[in-house]
């Protein structure tokens, strides 16, 4: 009807055009929805309400308390989810993402042990949710009475990368992955530092790797020089094919280092090494090459892709470690026992020296001691070594290979003069 006035509105309220009022408030900068309503009454009570609220300074925006009330519904299912979730499936998920991520398959074998050896039964069945510092900190004191820290570091270790992984702190993560634990509960202060171990560590003489290496099996002696003077791991000698041996044009021969043989888990199978620095070229030593091609001769399969150390003759399958690592065991109780028989009646400075507690693993280990007393720089050395130390990897390209032939052959002349 012409002449007709507008309807006026209270302030902060508005139809919707569908019989609705929506109320607003400006605060604070800001305009703020307090809600749509069927009646007037309905959004000025909202307004009364909103505008005694901000005179109190209590006032808190709709869109806030919404999202309050998301977050708390939102954690409210978490812990319905988390709750639940026991230790043993935090251990199962954990597993299947490594395996995911590619780690080798030994590794994950070492992980899994510990945890269930050590771990699991204790802490198994209960919620991931409901552990605490102070239950893990009282379960690693009684691990370290009982088995010492050399077995208690290693396992903490792997418990505590375990509720990293619950944490969602680390990398590699798939991005919808959600978090078991807001907080890791291993928090025990030096639980894995490094302590002085107090068992000697032999260094071989040169007689003494020969006397190992004479009561080895025949096929099986060469590994013992390999790694007393080439400081091959053990992994890495039983994975050697034919054609990671090359002589370059100085006459020098070289071990092209690209496999390890694991066994933990399953049987024995090749894997690359854990680091690139394992990955290398090592020269053998001048006195050792006519006891690599009597081996080639005698024992290794032939081929491109023959091993020198096969499982047995004929068969291009991996030998053991531990078959190896037992033949060793063996050899060097027989040498201990021979040397005690002949200190009885020896004078106190001809008696010989006992190889106590003689690991194959200190072979490498004098290889080590021998070429840096022959004058190899920390780079050098740790490339020769493979060494798996990211600080170390940088320096690795200053070490020739020139000069670490000439090393080699400085250790032939140490060898030569020992025997």
């Amino acid at each position: 009807m012409a002449g007709s006035k507008r309807r006026k509105y209270p302030e902060g309220i508005q139809p919707t055009g569908s019989g609705t009022y929506r109320a607003r408030i400006y605060h604070n900068y800001a305009n703020h929805h307090l809600g749509t309503f069927k009646t007037i009454g309905d959004a000025r009570a909202a307004l009364d309400i909103a505008r005694s609220e901000i005179a109190r300074n209590i006032f808190i925006p709709p869109a806030q308390r919404r999202a309050e009330a998301r977050e708390r519904r939102k954690q409210q299912q978490y812990r319905t989810v988390t709750e639940s979730r026991t230790i043993r499936e935090l251990v199962e998920a954990w597993t299947a993402w490594h395996h995911r991520l590619g780690t080798k398959q030994g590794t994950i074998y070492t992980y899994v042990r510990r945890l269930t050896v050590h771990f699991l039964p204790a802490f198994g069945e209960i919620p991931a949710v409901d552990v605490t510092s102070d239950d893990i900190t009282a379960w690693y004191d009684d691990l370290h009475a009982e088995h010492g820290h050399g077995v208690s570091s290693h396992v903490y270790s792997t418990v505590r990368a375990l509720f990293n992984y619950a944490t969602g702190q680390v990398s590699g993560l798939p991005a919808d992955f959600t978090p078991w634990i807001k907080q890791s509960p291993a928090t025990v202060i030096g639980a894995t530092r490094k302590r002085h171990d107090t068992r000697e560590q032999i260094v071989a003489t040169p007689q003494e790797i020969t006397a190992l290496a004479d009561r080895m099996p025949a096929r099986e002696a060469l590994a013992i020089y390999l790694a007393g003077w080439a400081g091959l791991r053990l992994g890495e000698i039983l994975a050697l094919r034919r054609r990671h041996l090359t002589t370059d044009t100085n006459g020098v021969l070289w071990i092209d280092v690209q496999e390890q043989v694991q066994a933990r888990g399953s049987g024995p199978r090749a894997e690359t090494p854990k680091s690139r620095a394992g990955l290398r070229a090592v020269p053998v030593p001048g006195n050792l090459v006519a006891m690599v091609t009597d081996h080639l001769e005698r024992y290794a399969v032939a081929g491109d892709d023959g091993l020198l150390f096969p499982r047995r003759s004929g068969a291009n399958s991996f030998h053991h470690p531990n078959t190896l690592r037992a033949h060793f065991i063996k050899a060097r109780d027989g040498l201990n026992r021979d040397r005690l028989q002949a200190n009885v009646d020896a004078p106190p400075e001809q008696r010989q020296r006992i190889l106590d507690d003689f690991r194959f693993h200190d072979l490498r280990h004098t290889a080590l001691t021998r070429i840096g007393q022959a004058g190899a720089t920390l780079a050098e050395l740790k490339r020769y070594a493979g060494h798996s130390d990211d600080a170390a990897v940088a320096q690795y390209q200053h070490a020739e290979r020139h000069r670490l032939a000439a090393l080699a052959e400085q250790l032939s002349t140490t060898m030569h003069q020992g025997e």
